[in-house]
C-alpha cells in the first residue's frame, strides 16, 4: 500500500513508517530470562522491572511499544513513554503450556469498552494462531470481537497472525493467514516475514511484495523466528517489497533479556539497535 489506513497513521511516523517495539511478551518472556533454569526462579517483579526498565529505554526510538496489562501497566498506562511515542495494548490472553510454545490466542478478559476507557490506549493489539487448510471459527469469532472493541473504543486495531505449519509450507501459510485474517478489518496487520530462511533475505522483498498487492490494510513484520543477526537485512528487503515497518521485540533485545538488573544493556545496547533500524526503515519507506 501506498499510504496507511487512515486509523493506523496514528502509529506511524510523518513519513508513513511502523517503527514499533513490543514488551508485550509474557510467559516466553519468563522462559528466555531463565535460560535453562527452573522457571520459579524468574519472580513476576523481574519481568514487571524489565519492562518498565525496557519501555524507558526503548520507547524515546519507536513509532510505538507494545504493553500487556498483566505485567506492563504495574507503574500506570503510560509510566515511561514519551509524547512522541504511541502506546499499544496487548488484548490477547495467550494459551501455553509453562515453558511451552503459545497454543492458542484469545481475547482477555480484561478487554472490555470500560477497562479501555480507564486505560486510554492509542491502539489494541490481538494475536491469533493460523494454521492452513484447517477452518476455526472460535479464531474467526475472536478476531470479529477484537476488531468489534476497536471499533466501539475508537482506537486502531492490529491485528497479529502467527502460522502453525510445517516449514515446507510456511511461506505459503504466512500469505494464506494475512488474506484470511485480514478480511475481518483490522486497521494493521502484523505478519511472519515472507520468504525467510536463516541466512538467507533473498526471496523476502518478491514474496512481500505480493503479499503487498493482495492486503488493503498496511502491514508490518514481526521479529519471532528471526535470526537477530539477520532481522535488519529482512526488515528492510520486507519494507522494499511493501511493508510499511516492524513491529520487534526479541530482535532488538535478545541479548540483554538474561541480565540483572537489565537497564545497563537495554539502554547501550538495545536503544541504539533500535534507532538504527528505526532510521534505515523510515528512509526506505519514504523512498517507495
Amino acid at each position: 500500500m501506498s499510504s496507511p489506513h487512515p486509523r493506523a497513521t496514528r502509529l506511524a511516523n510523518p513519513g508513513g513508517s511502523f517503527t514499533m517495539v513490543s514488551v508485550d511478551h509474557r510467559e516466553s518472556l519468563r522462559t528466555l530470562m531463565a535460560a535453562g533454569a527452573p522457571l520459579r526462579t524468574v519472580p513476576d517483579e523481574r519481568l514487571c522491572r524489565f519492562k518498565a526498565e525496557a519501555v524507558a529505554a526503548l520507547a524515546p526510538h519507536a513509532s510505538a511499544i507494545l504493553v500487556d496489562s498483566r505485567y506492563g501497566l504495574v507503574n500506570g498506562p503510560r509510566a515511561g513513554i514519551p509524547a512522541g511515542t504511541r502506546f499499544v495494548l496487548a488484548v490477547d490472553r495467550l494459551v501455553q503450556e509453562p515453558g511451552g510454545p503459545v497454543t492458542r490466542g484469545e481475547l482477555a478478559e480484561e478487554a472490555t469498552v470500560d477497562f479501555l476507557g480507564r486505560v486510554r490506549p492509542d491502539a489494541i493489539k490481538l494475536l491469533v494462531l493460523f494454521r492452513p487448510g484447517r477452518p476455526d471459527p472460535r479464531r474467526d469469532e475472536t478476531v470479529a470481537r477484537f476488531v468489534d472493541l476497536g471499533r466501539r473504543c475508537g482506537v486502531p486495531t492490529l491485528l497479529e497472525g502467527m502460522v502453525r505449519c510445517p516449514e515446507p509450507e510456511r511461506d505459503v501459510a504466512v500469505h494464506e493467514a494475512a488474506v484470511t485474517l485480514t478480511a475481518a478489518g483490522p486497521d494493521l496487520y502484523k505478519a511472519e516475514i515472507p520468504g525467510y530462511r536463516k541466512g538467507d533475505v533473498s526471496a523476502v522483498a518478491r514474496l512481500s511484495a505480493e503479499l503487498t498487492r493482495e492486503l488493503t490494510v498496511p502491514w508490518v513484520v514481526l521479529s519471532s523466528g528471526v535470526v537477530p543477526t539477520d532481522y535488519p537485512a529482512a526488515v528492510l528487503e520486507a519494507c522494499r517489497g511493501g511493508a510499511a515497518g516492524f513491529l520487534a521485540g526479541r530482535a532488538i533485545w535478545h541479548d540483554v533479556v538474561t541480565e540483572n538488573p537489565p537497564g545497563p544493556g537495554l539502554r547501550v545496547t538495545a536503544a541504539p539497535r533500535l534507532a538504527a533500524l528505526a532510521g534505515a526503515v523510515r528512509e526506505v519507506v519514504s523512498a517507495r
